[in-house]
């Protein structure tokens, strides 16, 4: 039984996949069992070899096949891949967005020690998630500009996934011990700054953010 990490990878540039190429050749823990130009190849690869992580770029000469759509046609083929996205295309919304789609692991090509390529291919293959540690404040503060619910405090949250619920403010205010007066003041000046709308609005504003009173609660 082999014991390396087998790994498939795709890259539009030659010189990148020749770095990364060289790079897992010198780690003797790691196996390279295809570097792949095109998107199609590397999905032809990946059915043939079952790969335990998959190395790939964003962005291919084939635009048809770019951006997040590698990582959905990768895991049309193996639902449990464990991808690893090394790309330019850095920006924090591009990021979570990777992460969001499936992947385990995000490397800036323009920020990072080549090295750590390797140890984020390890992690992976461990069933670990690599996060760079200069992505990790700036991707703290997206997730949480994305999540407006994640900015309440635990009571604010409370009211206003009761209220999107469909509940009046007398039984909130009853369940939470206080008087309606007092929940009215805190959606006013509150948590209206940062959900946007009235009471009567929150279930609309809910449903138009993606979120489920009856879950995110």
């Amino acid at each position: 039984m082999n014991s390396r990490i087998s790994v498939a990878c795709a890259d539009d540039h030659y010189p990148i996949r020749m770095g990364v190429e060289s790079l897992i050749k010198s780690e003797p823990k790691i196996v390279l069992m295809s570097n792949s130009s095109t998107i199609d190849e590397l999905i032809y690869s990946i059915e043939k070899n079952c790969p335990d992580v998959i190395v790939t770029d964003l962005s291919f000469y084939d635009s048809t096949q770019g951006d997040i759509r590698v990582i959905e046609k990768i895991l049309r083929v193996k639902p449990d891949a464990k991808i690893l996205v090394y790309s330019m295309r850095d920006t924090y919304p591009n990021i979570i967005a990777c992460y969001k789609a499936g992947v385990k692991g995000f490397l800036s090509k323009t920020h990072v020690d080549p090295l750590d390529l390797t140890i984020a291919i390890k992690m992976l293959h461990k069933g670990e998630t690599y996060v760079m540690e200069e992505h990790r404040a700036g991707l703290k503060a997206v997730s949480i500009a994305a999540d407006p619910l994640s900015r309440l405090t635990p009571r604010h949250r409370y009211i206003f996934l009761e209220l999107a619920k469909g509940i009046n403010i007398e039984d909130v205010a009853n369940d939470l011990n206080c008087s309606v007066k007092t929940i009215q003041n805190t959606i006013s000046k509150q948590i209206k700054i940062t959900m946007g709308g009235t009471a009567t609005e929150f279930p609309m504003i809910a449903k138009k953010l993606g979120i489920d009173p009856y879950i995110d609660g």
